[in-house]
């Protein structure tokens, strides 16, 4: 026998089920088969015989079982940031807890007249200081001391509002809105004003609703979060609110410069606080 035949097992997934071409027969499990030299062809070990083990011209074989082609995997898109509006808080009453006992103890340090207990407690705080730094980025201590991220993220594809993702297929309009308090004073004849915290409203398609308030009244710091909510007007409706002198120009620029739905609130009054920026 001057070709190369092969007895299949349930390792060859990638060549059971095939159809010999010669027979129609479907190849299976046990099956004896060779591979055409040149075009890799699968035979039934007869149906190689009945072509007087010629194909291609030729009566060469595969020495071996061809390998399964390799599978090609769609590698995910990353999400290109359009535009994101983030804050931290800390409730300070765990550090002040963290700072009496410390300060406790240094005090403890300093009122002690051997020396040795100077050094201890210098190595303790030392340690107890990279430890506490260390820990600082874990999630039980950020629970502790109280912090909290509120983050409003613009993506290509969606809306994330605290790690909850709203594509914008299911977003039917958004709603900024900012209204600012003016207070006069009689005496002096003068008005000052200060801004509420600005909002957003999400209706979805599906009828629910919901309300965040934005993490700041910095009017630099949501600037380039407003620029992102006029782009995102090409997939869904934005409409602006705004009594705030500024913003409001900025928001009416939007309306000539970009070419989604974008819907602007006539404001009641307008009004700016130099120290909100």
């Amino acid at each position: 026998m001057t070709y190369h035949s092969h007895k299949l097992d349930s390792t060859h997934s990638h060549i059971i089920g095939r159809t010999d071409p010669i027979t129609g027969d479907t190849i299976k499990e046990e099956d004896k088969v060779t591979f055409c030299l040149t075009c890799h062809s699968c035979f039934l070990e007869e149906s190689w015989n009945y072509m007087n083990n010629r194909h291609c011209e030729q009566n060469e074989t595969l020495k071996f079982i061809p390998f399964p082609p390799p599978q090609l995997i769609a590698k995910k898109k990353e999400q290109k940031l359009i535009a994101e509006l983030k804050e931290s808080t800390i409730n300070p009453f765990p550090i002040f807890i963290l700072s009496f006992v410390f300060g406790f103890i240094g005090y403890y340090i300093a009122e002690s007249e051997k020396i040795g207990f100077l050094f201890i407690g210098t190595a303790i705080g030392f340690s107890l200081g990279i430890l506490i730094g260390w820990l600082s980025k874990t999630q039980v201590i950020k629970e502790f001391i109280g912090q909290k991220s509120t983050s409003f993220s613009i993506y290509e594809s969606y809306m994330e509002i605290e790690n909850v993702k709203f594509y914008w297929n299911e977003i039917e309009q958004i709603n900024f809105r900012r209204t600012m308090l003016v207070e006069f004073d009689d005496r002096y004849g003068t008005k000052k004003a200060s801004s509420h915290y600005p909002s957003l409203e999400i209706y979805l398609n599906n009828g629910e609703f919901l309300e965040r308030e934005l993490p700041t009244t910095n009017y630099p710091k949501i600037k380039p979060f407003l620029f992102g909510l006029a782009w995102a007007s090409q997939f869904t409706s934005i409409y602006f609110y705004t009594e705030h002198e500024k913003e409001y120009g900025l928001v009416q620029s939007f309306d000539r410069n970009y070419q989604g739905t974008i819907k602007i609130g006539v404001p009641t009054q307008l009004a700016y606080n130099p120290e909100e920026n």
